[in-house]
């Protein structure tokens, strides 16, 4: 019945509802009104091509990921027991969402959706009306070319880049040595969009020097814009180590990061690039450690995969200390879930959280204004200790 039911009901429709209604949040997912770290992704039908060129087709999404919560026990017994990669956030299907918005179990939640949603009441789903996508999965070369299309049609540079410089060391605080370096590295880029105007364009790669990923951020500082181009992978994150040029890594020859450096992990660039500010401007050799970017703390699986890709062994996560509408502390609860995650695997993790404001930029401009004052953790058999934040 369960089964059946996962199928047949569109997760949209009973999302709508039991929270009062969506709002469209993408292309393919919407938001509650109720909860708004509640993502409803909807149904589709995806078409992958097979070794023998034959093709494929399957239903994807009908699915709901809350962002505000971490992955259940549960969750993360049924993929280490089925072999497959480790869940982010909670997540689940109908019966899944039914059980967590009504408080009920899973037999109590099947018998309610089965007496409205049964055989006989359920208009079977017309497979013709939904959205195909082609889901035969990049390697790194085909994501390499596909996010540098992306970039050129967006006229990306680093030459010019006045805008950016701008943004980043008015705006956002962050010291001009370190934005040099990012351009110098070719991990920062100035792009347009279909205005005209211009964004801050963060640029990743992988271990051979392929671009893995790209994220950018509009410049304008009355309006909020930021998003990622399609196909980054985000199992790579946004890797640097100040001491080696990222985009020279397809060179073998030459070694490219220091595995024996504390990784300092983030929610995104800016925020990395904020606390490489605090550092330097407490006269720390803010070079010293390794930092990720991984694009947002549901991504905290590219944390795991560069210890292993790397060889690190000491990580500090410093996700945001905010708090969602529904009182969930999003940042600390995955800080802690990848701590746990990662302590299980013999790698020496601590969380590291911003003491006095939402973030690392805040407590960057916090600290210049002098708004917010300076406090050192004492975090153990680090020589160079990070400071503005609070450990757990």
């Amino acid at each position: 019945m369960a089964k059946y039911l996962e199928k047949k009901v569109d997760i949209l429709d009973l999302a709508d509802e039991l929270c009062d209604g969506l709002v469209r949040n993408g292309k393919k997912t919407m938001i509650t009104r109720q909860h708004d770290s509640l993502v409803i992704k909807r149904r589709e039908l995806v078409r992958i091509q097979q070794p023998d060129g034959t093709v494929k087709e399957k239903l994807s999404g009908n699915r709901f990921f809350w962002n505000s919560q971490v992955p259940t026990e549960k969750q993360l017994a049924r993929a280490r027991e089925k072999g497959r990669k480790m869940p982010k956030t909670k997540t689940g299907g109908v019966v899944d969402l039914y059980m967590e918005l009504k408080e009920v179990s899973f037999p109590q939640a099947v018998k309610d959706l089965w007496e409205q949603y049964g055989d006989e009441n359920l208009t079977p789903v017309s497979y013709d009306n939904l959205t195909v996508r082609d889901g035969t999965k990049l390697n790194a070369k085909d994501r390499h070319r596909s996010l540098y299309e992306q970039l050129t049609k967006q006229k990306f540079q680093n030459h010019s880049m006045d805008a950016v410089i701008h943004y980043l060391s008015e705006v956002r605080g962050i010291d001009r040595e370190i934005i040099d370096r990012q351009i110098d590295h070719k991990c920062l880029y100035q792009s347009v969009d279909k205005f005209g105007q211009p964004m801050a364009t963060f640029v990743a790669r992988d271990k051979d020097g392929y671009i893995s990923g790209v994220s950018i951020r509009g410049t304008n500082p009355g309006k909020k814009f930021m998003m990622d181009y399609p196909n980054c992978n985000y199992d790579v994150g946004w890797h640097y180590d100040p001491q080696f040029d990222p985009s020279c890594r397809y060179d073998k020859t030459q070694k490219h990061c220091d595995p024996g450096k504390k990784l300092l992990c983030f929610e995104s660039s800016i925020e990395m690039m904020s606390y490489m500010s605090i550092l330097k401007s407490e006269h720390k050799d803010w070079t010293r450690f390794a930092y990720l970017s991984c694009g947002s703390t549901t991504k905290y699986g590219c944390i795991e995969e560069t210890c292993t890709e790397y060889g690190y062994k000491d990580v500090l996560v410093m996700f945001n200390n905010d708090k969602e509408k529904d009182g969930k502390a999003a940042g600390r609860d995955y800080a802690n879930l990848v701590k746990e995650q990662l302590t299980e695997k013999g790698i020496r993790c601590e969380v590291l959280l911003p003491r006095s404001a939402n973030d690392w930029n805040d407590t960057l401009v916090g600290l210049r204004n002098g708004t917010i004052k300076l406090q050192y953790a004492d975090v153990k058999k680090n020589k160079t200790k990070p400071v503005c934040g609070k450990e757990r």
